[in-house]
């Protein structure tokens, strides 16, 4: 075992992964928001029924900007974060870890 220590972080490697993660979870959340939401809108509509392909239409919708939304804040978001963690961890020191060299 060999201890390791994370001084700081690159921002933009984790700027992007977090533009990544954040991306995938907003878009799932925004595909279930327009099914479910749409589907709501149709029995509130006059004249509609909740057996209306209003979610159908809506789902699209909520997967693309969740997934746009979801990018552009997690890439904030991971700047944000890197830099506050490096700011501390030049002062507290960074996260120390336990790796295996593997032969």
């Amino acid at each position: 075992m060999v201890l390791l220590e994370l001084k700081s972080i690159k921002l933009m490697s984790l700027a992007k992964l977090e533009a990544v993660i954040m991306g995938v979870i907003y878009a799932i959340a925004g595909l279930i928001s327009g099914l479910v939401g749409g589907n709501i809108l149709s029995g509130l509509i006059p004249g509609g029924s909740s057996e209306s392909s209003l979610g159908l239409i809506l789902a699209p919708i909520g997967l693309f900007a969740g997934l746009i939304g979801g990018a552009i804040l997690g890439f904030i978001a991971g700047i944000i974060g890197g830099f506050i963690y490096n700011i501390f961890a030049k002062m507290v020191g960074g996260v120390k870890i336990n790796v295996e060299e593997l032969e």
